[in-house]
């Protein structure tokens, strides 16, 4: 594992979206996929709300600012690209990646390119003493 002085922001990663059951919040989605709370950039869901991605959707995302950067607190903002089908992602498990981390963020490069990776669950509750994990789409 590497460790990079630079930010890590922004990256292109695939993400799932689920409601937001929060009744104070505005954001009506949102995603744990990368095990820090990730809601959509407010000013791209004006610019385009009929695009915005639906409960159970996965989607390209570039996540474009963190609010705590380095603390388990806090969110990421993400700007949608496309959807994604689900039988168009692929399992990403260990040894099939490279490891870069940054400020308590795990980025996962897979070694293999062109394809829409997704580390299973199971696999990101293994990994222990990071605040996120994004896969490098």
């Amino acid at each position: 594992m590497t460790r990079n002085p630079i930010t890590y922001l922004p990256c292109r990663t695939v993400i799932k979206f689920y409601p937001n059951h929060q009744p104070s919040n505005h954001n009506k989605i949102m995603s744990k996929t990368l095990l820090k709370t990730t809601f959509i950039d407010d000013a791209w869901a004006e610019k385009q709300p009929e695009a915005a991605p639906q409960d159970g959707e996965f989607w390209i995302v570039d996540v474009v600012h963190e609010t705590c950067p380095g603390q388990a607190k806090g969110c990421f903002l993400v700007h949608p690209i496309r959807k994604i089908e689900p039988n168009m992602l692929n399992r990403l498990l260990p040894g099939m990646y490279d490891e870069n981390m940054t400020d308590g963020c795990l980025i996962l490069i897979p070694k293999a390119k062109g394809l829409h990776w997704l580390l299973p669950l199971s696999h990101r509750r293994q990994i222990k003493n990071v605040y996120a994990v994004m896969v490098q789409h």
